[in-house]
């Protein structure tokens, strides 16, 4: 806020910033700093290990990840059935990742991130067992990362805390096969929310495009991996069941940006973002009074995306870096 120059007193300027405050709060502003109640739960990742709180208070929760080692790291957050323990999720991650994945309801957590970064989201969490796991795919053998130890146990007891859910700004929802997002948004800090409308379950993985670069650059990069990514991984909602939602909170700089799931379908094998599951959409510089988030008027972009994705589904298919990704949830 820019205050003309004129002699006004002192008590007279604090007054209307704290009217401005309360006329924020009123509103339900976008950029409201968030409660301050609300319960946070904080992890570190390196290579290959989470640190962080393993009990937890049900109700809604900030779950924040920073990304403290050299390779790129996610936490998704899993739900396991009632009856299964953790130790029943690491003997069946020993007969492979879709015996593990029998166990689970996914429910979010943050989406990959670059060594360095952060990712937060505010989830609704229900009483019961979870694990906190990595499943990128290492760089150098294409391992995922939850088989080299990057996963942790996480107890959510009750009573459900009361606090209520933070106030967003835009809402994203996710189904067979795409996504209901903007076109255009305004730079800056935004609390989306995110809602699976299945059935199969989904995630928005979200990538950073470097300046001059296109997908079809993301996926030549990801079919034979040499120098740079043309992309930086920023961030996003973790895999989520049909029917579960949560909320992701991005600091969002100008820019080209991708959105995927890497989930594969479970018929043809496919990750989703080969059945149509890609969007694309830009970043601008924030005008001010301007809305936060364009509607979204069409599918252009996503369907631009789709059919270059058409002349590169096969070398994807065979790739080895898309075939490590997908194993993110297969």
């Amino acid at each position: 806020m820019m205050l003309r120059t004129y002699a006004i007193g002192r008590r007279v300027i604090e007054l209307l910033l704290v009217a401005s405050c309360l006329l924020m709060s009123l509103t339900g502003a976008a950029y409201a700093a968030p409660n301050a109640a609300l319960p946070e739960l904080v992890y570190t990742g390196s290579e290959f290990m989470f640190m962080g709180p393993d009990h937890a208070t049900a109700g809604w929760t900030g779950m924040t990840f920073v990304n403290n080692g050299k390779d790129p790291h996610q936490a998704n957050l899993a739900r396991l059935h009632n009856g299964k323990t953790f130790n029943d999720l690491l003997a069946a991650f020993k007969q492979g990742v879709n015996a593990s994945f029998a166990l689970v309801d996914f429910v979010g957590g943050p989406n990959t991130i670059d060594p360095g970064g952060r990712q937060r989201v505010v989830l609704n969490l229900q009483p019961g067992s979870y694990a906190i796991i990595c499943f990128v795919p290492d760089d150098q053998d294409g391992i995922p990362h939850v088989a080299k130890g990057m996963i942790m146990p996480l107890q959510v007891s009750g009573p459900a805390s009361s606090v209520p859910a933070p106030q967003t700004d835009g809402t994203i929802t996710l189904k067979d096969f795409a996504f209901g997002l903007p076109a255009q948004v305004a730079a800056g800090h935004h609390l989306w929310s995110v809602t699976n409308m299945g059935p199969q379950p989904h995630e928005l993985s979200l990538l950073k495009l470097a300046p001059g670069k296109t997908f079809q650059d993301v996926g030549r990069f990801m079919q034979k991996p040499s120098g740079a990514p043309p992309f930086q991984d920023a961030g996003g909602m973790g895999g989520l069941a049909a029917g579960k939602s949560g909320i992701v909170a991005l600091d969002l700089t100008p820019g080209n940006y991708v959105a995927l799931c890497f989930i594969p379908d479970p018929k043809s094998g496919k990750p989703h973002f080969m059945l149509g599951m890609v969007a694309s959409f830009s970043v601008r510089a924030a005008a001010t009074g301007g809305p936060s988030m364009m509607p979204n008027t069409g599918t252009g972009n996503s369907q631009k995306h789709i059919l270059a994705l058409a002349g590169l589904a096969g070398l994807l298919l065979i790739g080895a870096g898309v075939a490590w990704r997908s194993t993110q949830h297969a």
